[in-house]
Protein backbone atom coordinates (compact mmCIF):
# COMPACT_ATOMS: atom_id res chain seq x y z
CA UNK A 1 0.00 0.00 0.00
CA UNK A 2 1.68 3.57 -1.28
CA UNK A 3 1.32 6.73 0.88
CA UNK A 4 -1.41 7.39 -0.79
CA UNK A 5 -3.35 4.71 -1.12
CA UNK A 6 -6.71 4.45 0.55
CA UNK A 7 -8.44 1.53 2.65
CA UNK A 8 -11.89 0.79 0.26
CA UNK A 9 -14.37 1.06 3.06
CA UNK A 10 -17.69 0.39 1.21
CA UNK A 11 -19.51 -0.34 -2.37
CA UNK A 12 -18.82 3.01 -3.99
CA UNK A 13 -14.92 2.35 -3.12
CA UNK A 14 -15.79 -1.47 -4.29
CA UNK A 15 -16.83 -0.15 -7.72
CA UNK A 16 -13.37 1.43 -8.16
CA UNK A 17 -11.27 -0.76 -6.92
CA UNK A 18 -9.96 -2.32 -10.04
CA UNK A 19 -7.29 -4.50 -9.20
CA UNK A 20 -9.09 -5.76 -6.22
CA UNK A 21 -6.35 -5.18 -3.91
CA UNK A 22 -9.01 -3.59 -1.25
CA UNK A 23 -7.47 0.24 -1.58
CA UNK A 24 -7.83 2.79 -3.62
CA UNK A 25 -4.64 4.08 -5.75
CA UNK A 26 -4.22 7.49 -6.65
CA UNK A 27 -5.24 6.59 -9.98
CA UNK A 28 -8.55 5.03 -8.80
CA UNK A 29 -9.60 7.58 -6.55
CA UNK A 30 -9.15 10.13 -9.28
CA UNK A 31 -11.28 7.97 -11.13
CA UNK A 32 -13.76 7.89 -8.57
CA UNK A 33 -13.70 11.89 -8.12
CA UNK A 34 -14.43 11.96 -11.76
CA UNK A 35 -17.15 10.00 -11.88
CA UNK A 36 -18.98 12.16 -9.15
CA UNK A 37 -18.02 15.46 -10.35
CA UNK A 38 -19.88 14.09 -14.17
CA UNK A 39 -22.50 13.29 -11.90
CA UNK A 40 -23.10 16.23 -10.37
CA UNK A 41 -22.67 17.91 -13.49
CA UNK A 42 -25.26 16.58 -15.31
CA UNK A 43 -27.82 16.78 -12.38
CA UNK A 44 -27.27 20.52 -13.00
CA UNK A 45 -27.66 20.76 -16.31
CA UNK A 46 -31.14 19.12 -16.04
CA UNK A 47 -32.29 21.82 -13.94
CA UNK A 48 -34.92 24.25 -14.61
CA UNK A 49 -32.93 26.11 -17.18
CA UNK A 50 -33.97 24.68 -19.90
CA UNK A 51 -37.58 25.56 -19.22
CA UNK A 52 -36.68 29.02 -18.45
CA UNK A 53 -34.92 29.61 -21.60
CA UNK A 54 -37.78 28.00 -23.91
CA UNK A 55 -40.30 30.39 -22.09
CA UNK A 56 -38.11 33.37 -23.02
CA UNK A 57 -37.86 32.14 -26.34
CA UNK A 58 -41.59 31.69 -26.10
CA UNK A 59 -42.29 35.21 -24.98
CA UNK A 60 -39.71 37.58 -26.77
CA UNK A 61 -41.64 38.53 -29.59
CA UNK A 62 -44.63 39.70 -28.14
CA UNK A 63 -45.07 42.76 -26.40
CA UNK A 64 -45.14 43.35 -22.38
CA UNK A 65 -49.30 43.04 -22.08
CA UNK A 66 -49.15 39.78 -24.24
CA UNK A 67 -46.06 38.16 -22.63
CA UNK A 68 -47.89 38.88 -19.15
CA UNK A 69 -50.93 37.35 -20.14
CA UNK A 70 -49.56 34.40 -21.66
CA UNK A 71 -47.58 34.15 -18.16
CA UNK A 72 -50.05 34.34 -16.08
CA UNK A 73 -52.21 31.99 -17.98
CA UNK A 74 -49.54 29.24 -18.25
CA UNK A 75 -49.22 30.08 -14.34
CA UNK A 76 -45.63 31.41 -13.90
CA UNK A 77 -44.39 33.87 -11.21
CA UNK A 78 -44.16 37.63 -13.01
CA UNK A 79 -41.62 38.43 -10.93
CA UNK A 80 -39.37 35.42 -11.88
CA UNK A 81 -39.81 37.11 -15.49
CA UNK A 82 -39.29 40.49 -14.62
CA UNK A 83 -42.96 41.63 -14.43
Amino acid sequence: MGFFDRDVTNGFDRMFDFDRNRSLDPLEQAMQFEFLDRACRDESEDSDDDEYDEIIDEIEGMDEDEARDFLEREGYDLDEFGF
